[in-house]
Formats: structure tokens, C-alpha cells, sequence
């Protein structure tokens, strides 16, 4: 009898794990979560092929309405530069898989974009309840643990990009807000980028847009 009882309660928690097994690959997985703009920008550079392997990736994956929050002149350079939305989308898989329960502060992650890192980090609210949340390369992680049969998916509700490999005032040229170009004209209009391409570390505080907009001096405090 208690053999039976046994080998009823083994076929039972046999079943449960078989249900709780993902049975889908991360390219189909995406796509059952709805993942649509990611899909149809990934879908351009053959990154199906990637995430129906059999080799095991991690998947940040941008929500809808993370491609639909860019800024304009974002936008724009993801359209005209096709070469620079791949490095973002592919920016966004990590080699191997990384569940929530690994995660720790201040780790890097290997991405496929030539192997550039990603960093996450734990970032605590402030109070009693200490609730806290997950942020890679700053970006908040909205949903973790979607698993996959060859990978994890994790949602992040903004896209991040690969670090710029040029100087910083390459860098400051190649930024994609109008607030970067203006300071870099004014830094060019007064022989100030030989400065910035000296060897020596550099810090620099860029003025946001609102900044850069004209403002009344009688509604300066």
C-alpha cells in the first residue's frame, strides 16, 4: 500500500514540474508576451535565429510603450541608422541565463553586442517597508522570471544603449538630444574642444533642454 501511495505522490509532483517547464523558445516566448515592437525591430536583423538556438541567453526586453517614450531625435536616428538600432536591440541579450535569484549589486553581465557589459544594480526606496527594485544600465525591470526552454526573459520599461567608444567630445557630438549638440556648438565656438580631447579623465555637466531655453531673469529666485 505504501508503495502505492508513493509512486502516486512521485507521478504526481512528476506532473506539476512538467507544467511548470517552459515549452517555448525566447523568440516564441516574446511573442506570447507581447513583445511586439521588439519583435518587429529584431525580426530585421535575424535576431530569431539567436534566440531559437539552443544556446542559453538572458533577455532584457523592452516593452511596447518603451519604443513608443523616445525622444524625437531618437527616433529619428534609430530610422536613419540601421546599424545603430541593431547595437541597441542586440545591447538588450546577455550570453547565458541569468535568473532574478542571481542577480546581485554592481554586476556585469556580458551582452552580444561585442561583448560590451550591462550593469545592474539594487536600488532601495527610502521608509519603513524598504521595498526596493532592480535597474540595468539604470533602467528600471518591471517583470523578471519569464522562463524560456533556452533562456529567461526579464522586462525593463526603457531602452539603454552601448557606451560610445570615441572621446568625450565625440561622444557629446553623437548625443541624441538637442541639449548635447547645442553645448557642443557652444564648446566649439569657443576653442574649448581641443580641451576635451586632452588624455586626462573628464567629468562633464551637460545643461538639460530645459536649461537651454531662454528664461525670464525676473523668474530667477
Amino acid at each position: 500500500m505504501l508503495s502505492i501511495i508513493a509512486l502516486t505522490t512521485f507521478i504526481f509532483v512528476e506532473a506539476v514540474l512538467a507544467a511548470n517547464q517552459p515549452s517555448e523558445n525566447l523568440w516564441d516566448t516574446a511573442k506570447q508576451n507581447g513583445l511586439n515592437k521588439f519583435i518587429e525591430t529584431a525580426v530585421q536583423f535575424n535576431l530569431q535565429n539567436v534566440l531559437s538556438s539552443a544556446d542559453e541567453h538572458t533577455l532584457f526586453a523592452p516593452v511596447d510603450q518603451a519604443f513608443e517614450v523616445l525622444q524625437p531625435e531618437l527616433q529619428k536616428r534609430l530610422q536613419l541608422e540601421p546599424d545603430f538600432l541593431k547595437e541597441v536591440i542586440v545591447y538588450h541579450i546577455v550570453k547565458g541565463r541569468v535568473p532574478k535569484n542571481q542577480f546581485h549589486n554592481e554586476q556585469l553581465l556580458t551582452t552580444l553586442q561585442s561583448e560590451q557589459p550591462v550593469r545592474l544594480n539594487r536600488y532601495i526606496n527610502s521608509g519603513e517597508d524598504q521595498i526596493g527594485f532592480w535597474a540595468v544600465n539604470g533602467v528600471n525591470i518591471t517583470e523578471s522570471d519569464i522562463e524560456a526552454t533556452n533562456g529567461i526573459i526579464h522586462l525593463v520599461d526603457h531602452l539603454f544603449y552601448p557606451v560610445s567608444s570615441g572621446d568625450i567630445l565625440e561622444t557629446l557630438k553623437s548625443n541624441l538630444s538637442v541639449a548635447g549638440a547645442n553645448f557642443y556648438n557652444r564648446i566649439v565656438a569657443a576653442n574649448l574642444d581641443h580641451e576635451l580631447r586632452q588624455d586626462n579623465p573628464i567629468t562633464l555637466f551637460v545643461p538639460s533642454n530645459v536649461l537651454e531655453q531662454p528664461r525670464d531673469r525676473k523668474s530667477v529666485v
